[in-house]
């Protein structure tokens, strides 16, 4: 019988959505001070593969992955989700709407 193993580190990976360019950039700067520097990201591209987001977010979607730098331990997904969902209320308009959907994996 093999001794339990520790986990390796994974990278994170964070998805954001939004109507905005300016506000990806905002919650870019925000999620580099939480979670250190992106090392790669993707390019801003048009997301308009469902209408999920739209009564929430608006028309015209924007979406950009992020990777970052430092790794994480998969068993602390949970603990960013609920940081990042509190992000997402922060970043929300006078009218409690969400302004930016913000969600974090990782890929090991």
């Amino acid at each position: 019988m093999g001794a339990p193993l520790r986990p390796l580190p994974t990278k994170l990976v964070i998805g954001l959505i939004t109507t905005d360019t300016e506000r990806l950039e905002h919650a870019r700067r925000l999620l580099e001070r939480r979670f250190g520097r992106v090392d790669m990201a993707s390019p801003v591209f048009a997301f308009n593969q469902t209408h999920y987001y739209e009564d929430e977010l608006g028309r015209d979607l924007w979406r950009i992955f992020l990777c970052f730098e430092k790794l994480i331990a998969a068993d602390t997904l949970a603990a960013i989700k609920q940081w990042t969902n509190g992000l997402e209320i922060r970043l929300s308009d006078r009218f409690k709407k969400r302004t930016v959907n913000i969600d974090p994996g990782y890929i090991s």
